[in-house]
């Protein structure tokens, strides 16, 4: 299959691409945010922060990451055997943790206070398998430079996200309305990229398997290290909405979910749109050998920056006032924690997709260190306002400037690793170039 876009395309042009798909999907969300404030209640989307921080966590091992390595072979078959691999390990992920889940969410939900949930916990591993089966399916659409159907499903994901909750919310669903179509939403534009995967034509099963055994063990440090450190990280994202809810009810938990679904979300998927390209376009410079890795981390960097500083000095200065308007009185706490957040999500939103450079460069082990020090320091965080009794807004800002300075910290490991590595060296493949 040929790739979708062509060797000479700009890194602008393919951000531009995804960015329009991402956007296009977010502008859906974020239209009917206003609505489903007021179908929906502060409570019921803190019950709603529990869901999707369990699925948010869990979702980063469903592969063992083995689909950050799908665009690195130099061989497009040795690519497409790891695809299957992880689809199959999704499954296999999602069964496990399941199971696991049903036998402690007795704990969980007494510990969070929300065992009216225990119901609907069979959503979290529908949004698993979903979320899980389309992050490995977004990988092998980058290693074929298909961004073009790569966008078209992310604004797919966000029109049905928000058509199913607003649909559901008419009828007083509930809680379990918004987890409904967050299920959907998330699952939302894998059977395009499944049928362009599969387009390749007939899989020669025997000899696929080989060939995924021998890339699986190539890139056996992904499930090793950087599968633990994706874990500690999705813990340190997702932890302070679940801490939230536990520490101070399930209507403080809302409006800070309300947050991340109309400021951190929308950036977070940005981010990841840009991440996604940086992703491909470092793992073909670095097979290649180009020495241009430090000038591409610096000029994403920059347009990482453009993006995100109008955006927080914004939420800074009018957060609360915009809130209030657009998704009424009941909401106004939000626009006050979105303030507070803002300096969090500016450094947040230009550390993460310029941390790959980290797992591309397969120092795994640094960024192992990196998201157990994050996570060290949002239990500390909350560990000192239960002892000293502080008030959500004191909480969060104190959240904020701690992580500020944890991603300040990731941004210049990252530059450093890559200066260190000097970009040269490109990783062995373990396998010749693709024969077809």
């Amino acid at each position: 299959m040929k790739p979708e876009t062509t060797r000479g395309d700009s890194f602008l042009r393919r951000v531009l691409v995804l960015v329009g798909g991402t956007a296009s999907g977010q502008l859906i969300v974020l239209s009917a945010s206003p609505l489903l404030t007021r179908l929906y209640t502060p409570d019921q989307f803190g019950y709603l922060a529990l869901y999707a921080s369990l699925v948010s966590t869990f979702v980063v091992i469903a592969s063992l990451r083995y689909h950050l390595a799908i665009p690195l072979p130099a061989s497009h078959r040795d690519g497409f055997a790891l695809t299957l691999a992880s689809l199959a390990i999704v499954l296999t992920m999602t069964s496990i943790l399941t199971l696991g889940l049903f036998t402690f969410h007795p704990w969980i939900l007494t510990w969070v206070g929300a065992q009216e949930l225990e119901p609907y916990l069979w959503l979290v591993p529908l949004g698993l398998l979903g979320a899980g089966t389309y992050q490995v399916l977004s990988s092998w659409a980058i290693r074929h430079h298909a961004y073009r159907p790569l966008a078209r499903t992310k604004a797919a994901q966000g029109a049905t996200l928000a058509g199913a909750q607003l649909a559901l919310g008419v009828f007083g669903a509930g809680a379990v309305g918004l987890m409904i179509g967050d299920v959907l939403g998330r699952a939302a534009g894998s059977g395009i990229l499944l049928r362009k995967a599969l387009a390749r034509g007939t899989v020669d099963l025997h000899r696929t398997m080989l060939r995924a055994r021998r890339t699986l063990a190539r890139y056996s440090k992904f499930p090793r290290i950087s599968a633990p450190s994706a874990l500690l990280n999705a813990a340190g994202m997702q932890l302070p909405a679940i801490l939230l809810l536990a520490l101070y009810g399930p209507q403080v938990a809302g409006w800070y979910a309300l947050t991340q679904r109309v400021v951190s979300a929308p950036l977070a998927l940005l981010g990841t749109s840009m991440s996604q390209v940086y992703t491909g376009a470092f793992a073909d410079q670095r097979r290649e050998a180009s020495g241009a890795l430090q000038p591409l981390f610096r000029a994403t960097a920059l347009r990482l920056m453009v993006v995100a500083l109008p955006i927080a000095l914004l939420l800074a200065a009018f957060g609360t006032p915009l809130f209030t308007l657009v998704f009424s009185e009941t909401w106004r706490e939000a626009g006050g924690y979105a303030q507070r957040l803002a300096p969090m999500l500016a450094l947040q939103f230009i550390a993460s997709p310029l941390s790959q450079t980290l797992n591309l460069l397969e120092r795994q082990g640094s960024q192992f260190l990196w998201d157990a020090g994050r996570l060290a320091a949002v239990i500390g965080v909350f560990v000192i306002a239960e002892r000293q009794t502080l008030a959500p807004a004191e909480t969060i800002l104190i959240l904020s400037l701690t992580l500020a300075a944890a991603y300040l910290l990731l941004i210049v490991a990252s530059w450093w690793a890559l200066k260190s590595a000097d970009g040269t060296h490109p990783p062995s493949s373990g396998a010749g170039r693709d024969a077809r």
